[in-house]
């Protein structure tokens, strides 16, 4: 099954926050989560920038029917300038359906907030000491940590968490940057937090630390991780030690978004700071020991590099063993140890127009879900099992996606691609 179909903005949402659809107005998808039953929650960010006075901004959670209809949305997080007009004030930066439903989004500062699968409510919160961003909770560290989970989840085929826990000072920063990964087997609610067992770490020794930023609710060695209890190597310089062509690290290198690649093997994007196209990068391939079994391979530098047009993103489909990613070279296709299984290039003119898409993840069925930034369109494609079906099904997704494309802007004559649908919204 092929489907396209719009990520769309409520049509009263404007209205509702005195927003104008002018040409310095962006919506931007940050992430894509899946629930059991394929519906597929978005996060995007709202901004309208102003000349003279406070920029406007917030947050549209939706959640999009396989068919690609709108089943809810919730707006969060709305403010002009230092006024929050919300129950959900944060900067979000991450989604997740939890096992049973409910919808997990996060901020940098570990602030985890918990909504309702049909997008009504906030049902509870993990929002630390009460700020607002990401450079205050230093002031009172224990305070933040008693109340907060983590940057990012993902989901594992069991039922697993894989959390990313942001440490105040890590990467030579002062403030609270993503570091610590680790996996929590109990559920997350609204009373009960799960204990994060870190298996792995960017920066081994982030700055500015004391008794107060050991984080209660994480183990590493019997004790709370943070406060120099963290792993000893860190995963740039693991992969350093391994791979000679990722040897010359600027700075500790930033991380792309993790990926769940099996019940206990996780994809860790590594990007180097420069971000040139020779600048070295890896997808490290890192199991819940904190050992590195392997990474994509054969992915190339320069112009084949992810910098070079600024492809970062990458989707795993844990259940077949199949890990995707697109850059300029084409579509690539990869087993679970990091082995590429096929590529499709894009100097066939067949696959090129896919280096305009972005993997942003998988269903539980298996459907790849690749997002068209520029369009706000969302592709799901049903690919074979068999790699070699692969380029006629690609070829067939991407004609039925033109088709559909110009069918929806003759129907709808969206401005700058901007969608909208009649949907309620609710407003925290």
């Amino acid at each position: 099954m092929i489907v396209t179909h719009p990520l769309s903005l409520p049509a009263g949402l404007p209205t509702a926050y005195g927003l104008k659809m002018t040409s310095v107005f962006t919506f931007r998808h940050l992430g894509v989560g899946f629930d059991a039953s394929g519906d597929a929650c978005v996060l995007s960010s709202v901004h309208e920038s102003q000349a003279s006075g406070p920029a406007n901004s917030g947050y549209l959670i939706t959640r999009y029917r396989p068919d690609g209809t709108v089943a809810a949305s919730l707006a969060a997080g709305f403010s002009r300038g230092d006024e929050v007009r919300s129950r959900v004030p944060d900067h979000l930066g991450d989604v997740c359906v939890l096992p049973g439903g409910t919808i997990a989004v996060s901020s940098a500062a570990n602030r985890t907030y918990l909504l309702d699968p049909g997008l009504t409510r906030l049902t509870g919160a993990w929002d630390g000491d009460g700020g607002i961003g990401i450079f205050d909770v230093h002031h009172d560290v224990r305070r933040h940590h008693a109340r907060s989970f983590a940057a990012a989840i993902r989901v594992t085929p069991s039922g697993r968490l894989l959390c990313l826990v942001s440490e105040y000072g890590a990467r030579g920063y002062g403030r609270m940057e993503p570091n610590l990964f680790g996996v929590a087997d109990g559920a997350l609610t609204p009373e009960i937090r799960p204990r994060i067992e870190v298996f792995a770490c960017l920066d081994s020794a982030p700055l500015h630390q004391d008794a107060a930023h050991a984080i209660p609710y994480t183990g590493h060695r019997g004790a709370p991780a943070g406060h120099g209890n963290r792993p000893e190597r860190d995963l740039g310089a693991l992969t350093a030690g391994r791979w000679p062509d990722v040897r010359h690290w600027t700075i500790r290198p930033w991380l792309g978004s993790p990926v769940v690649a099996g019940d206990d093997l996780f994809l860790v994007p590594l990007f180097d700071p420069g971000e040139r196209r020779w600048s070295p990068y890896v997808f490290a391939l890192v199991d819940d020991t904190g050992a590195v079994r392997g990474r994509l391979e054969g992915l190339g530098e320069g112009d084949r590099s992810p910098y070079s047009g600024r492809h970062y993103a990458v989707a795993a489909d844990p259940v077949r063993g199949r890990i995707y990613y697109i850059n300029r070279a084409g579509f690539h296709v990869f087993g679970r140890d990091g082995r590429p299984l096929v590529t499709l290039g894009a100097d066939d003119k067949a696959y090129k127009p896919l280096t305009r898409f972005r993997p942003v993840g998988c269903s539980p069925s298996g459907e790849l879900a690749l997002l068209h930034e520029e369009h706000n369109l969302l592709l799901r494609v049903e690919l074979p099992d068999d790699v070699d079906g692969l380029g006629p099904a690609v070829q067939a997704a991407l004609a039925e996606h033109t088709r559909r494309r110009n069918q929806l802007k003759k129907k709808h004559a969206p401005d700058r691609w901007i969608w909208r649908n009649n949907a309620d919204f609710t407003a925290l």
